[in-house]
């Protein structure tokens, strides 16, 4: 990464996955509050209770700074329905708008048999996130981006995010793949969007149905007005799109993407891709599969009002200064302070910046719960937990009781199991003394034979 090379920027440049492609945080076409406005209704309209996923969240962050200002998209409709079919033709094991390879179809197989064995042997089937298919569209995009044939002579470009990005603009926008369906045709200013029958500008399948009820048609008409209420609703928010502190680029500047932040899964029913896109209209698309995801919530985005002084806030030495450390009184003070903190965090920044952050932010924490637990309104649920938390207490308490005492029971059965042999041995062992004693004292009575060893005779002596 290299750092931004604007005045007083705090952000770096990260390398694209092109060598044409690198872009700034700072470089957002969208504001902090359009951004965060976006991908709130994203997550309510196409995530719901699922997490979404950090690739979906990389790859539309890419595509939408780049599509809210691109004329070839005129109108809100015409951008919405752009979102819509690249979210239909790249979705792929619960990612979405990130640029796929067609998906090959078994040997046999309907999708097989009658679209993709007529293209696949020449290696231009489906892709990026239109799916872009056959050679001679390959051909067509090249020239129409000034390009050449470099498409035809490389197709794998097609899977790098910006021409990926391209195709779908300049196909949708000139009517590459459909001769005589474009966006114009379909999207009118002051007209009624047709939706439906936009799907002739890729394909000539919306009155086909992969994997259910709804026909292609349908489904992408569907989503595409959910993508105009939210574009229509972020592009209602009105704040500066450049963040605090940061110079306006100069002319020679191009828009680029802003880093993204790993965001959780998307969870899509939408999952396989297969087909491709011809002149003719043939129609391929097939699905298979469903999604599943696995991180964390909506981006906050990284833009922020401009002049940091017109909203009373100071910056020293790089980070805010303790005028805007205030102690927060209300959870939604303390989310305020938090963001606020969170603008000023530098990429990169060393560990003393990285522990004071680290610090403010703990600090906002334990006081946003303190003042939770100093809500009256919580006063029941907050009664109820210690009431619940006491009767746990009381019940392992006298479980413990319990479990102690039959213990205490059990090594006292023991121990008394083992005094009791013990006396039962010791008086085995008179019996036995005093039946011995009793058959050498009586030996004719019990037939006991005693040997006596032999007195040697004593002489006398004789008188002398």
């Amino acid at each position: 990464m290299q750092p931004c090379e604007r005045d007083r920027c705090k952000h770096f440049y990260r390398q694209g996955s092109s060598p044409t492609i690198d872009y700034c945080a700072c470089d957002m076409a969208l504001s902090q509050a359009q951004s965060k406005t976006f991908w709130q209704l994203y997550r309510q309209e196409f995530v719901g209770r699922g997490e979404l996923h950090p690739e979906t969240f990389k790859a539309l962050n890419f595509i939408i700074n780049r599509l809210i200002d691109d004329p070839r998209a005129p109108t809100v409709e015409a951008k919405a329905y752009c979102l819509a079919t690249a979210k239909h033709e790249s979705t792929l094991n619960g990612v979405s708008f990130k640029p796929v390879k067609e998906g090959k179809g078994r040997p046999g197989s309907a999708i097989w048999e009658k679209y993709q064995k007529k293209y696949w042997g020449t290696g231009f089937y489906g892709r990026g996130i239109i799916q872009t298919t056959w050679e001679e569209n390959y051909r067509k995009i090249g020239r129409a981006l000034g390009q050449g044939d470099l498409f035809v002579e490389d197709p794998d470009l097609l899977l790098d995010p910006h021409w990926s990005y391209e195709s779908l603009m300049i196909g949708m926008s000139q009517g590459l793949y459909r001769k005589g369906h474009s966006l114009a045709r379909y999207f009118k200013k002051g007209a009624a969007p047709d939706y439906f029958n936009a799907r002739e500008i890729v394909n000539g399948d919306k009155n086909i149905s992969h994997g259910g009820a709804v026909t292609n048609g349908k489904r992408i008409a569907l989503e595409a007005q959910k993508f105009e209420h939210i574009l229509r609703e972020t592009l209602a928010v009105q704040e500066p799109a450049q963040p605090a502190l940061f110079d306006e680029p100069d002319d020679e500047s191009t828009a680029r993407d802003p880093a993204p932040k790993p965001q959780a899964d998307e969870s899509d029913s939408f999952a396989g891709v297969t087909g491709g896109h011809a002149d003719n209209g043939d129609p391929a698309r097939e699905t298979s599969g469903t999604d599943t995801t696995s991180a964390p919530t909506a981006p906050e985005g990284t833009a922020a009002p401009k002049d940091a002084a017109v909203q009373g806030e100071a910056v020293v030495g790089g980070r805010p200064s303790d005028s805007i450390l205030k102690i927060p009184t209300s959870i939604g003070d303390a989310q305020a302070m938090a963001e606020k903190v969170k603008s000023f965090i530098p990429e990169g920044g060393n560990d003393t910046t990285k522990t004071w952050i680290t610090r403010t932010v703990g600090g906002i924490s334990i006081i946003g719960i303190i003042n939770w637990l100093r809500d009256p309104a919580h006063l029941i649920p907050i009664a109820v937990c210690l009431g619940v938390a006491v009767l746990l207490l009381v019940f392992w308490l006298l479980t413990r009781y319990a479990s102690k005492k039959q213990d205490r029971a059990l090594v006292a059965a023991a121990l008394e199991r083992d005094k009791q042999r013990t006396h039962e041995l010791e008086l085995k062992k008179i019996e036995v003394a005093q039946a011995n004693a009793e058959r050498l004292a009586n030996p004719a009575k019990y037939n006991v034979v005693v040997d006596v060893a032999p007195t040697e005779p004593v002489e006398k002596e004789s008188a002398q």
